[in-house]
C-alpha cells in the first residue's frame, strides 16, 4: 500500500502517535493563561478518550467517536476565534515536536479547521 492510500491516521503513526499528540498537546493547553481556565472543572481523563476519538476518526482511522456533539459541547462557554486559533497553535507545536512531516502536519491542521466553527458556534446560547 503506497502513502497516497493509507489515511493520513495511518500516514503518522496511528493509535500512538495520536495518544503522544493528545497528551502532549494538553499538557501545553493546560498551562496555558488563556486556556487553561476552560479546563479547571474537566474530567481530564474523560476529555482526553474523547479527543483521542475525534481526531483518529477527523483523520480517518476508525469512525467511533462517542462523544457529544461539538457545538452542543461547547455551547455558552464563550470561546472566541482568538482562543481557537490559540488551541491550534498548541496544536501545531505538538505535532511539529511529535515530528510529523510538514505535509502530514498541513493535513492534520485542515481537518481540525473543519471542526473550528463547531466550537465557535457553540459559544452563543440558544435564544
Amino acid at each position: 500500500m503506497s502513502d497516497s492510500d493509507q489515511s493520513l491516521y495511518d500516514r503518522i503513526g496511528g493509535e500512538a502517535t495520536i495518544d503522544r499528540v493528545v497528551d502532549d498537546f494538553y499538557g501545553r493547553v493546560l498551562s496555558d493563561p488563556v486556556l487553561g481556565s476552560y479546563f479547571h472543572d474537566a474530567r481530564m481523563e474523560r476529555l482526553r478518550r474523547m479527543q483521542k476519538e475525534l481526531f483518529t476518526q477527523a483523520l480517518g482511522g476508525a469512525p467511533h467517536y462517542s462523544g457529544m456533539d461539538l457545538t452542543d459541547a461547547h455551547r455558552g462557554r464563550g470561546i472566541s476565534p482568538a482562543e481557537v486559533s490559540r488551541f491550534t497553535e498548541h496544536l501545531l507545536e505538538t505535532l511539529e515536536e511529535v515530528g510529523l512531516a510538514r505535509e502530514d502536519i498541513d493535513e492534520v491542521l485542515h481537518h481540525i479547521a473543519l471542526l473550528s466553527d463547531d466550537v465557535v458556534g457553540g459559544t452563543a446560547d440558544a435564544e
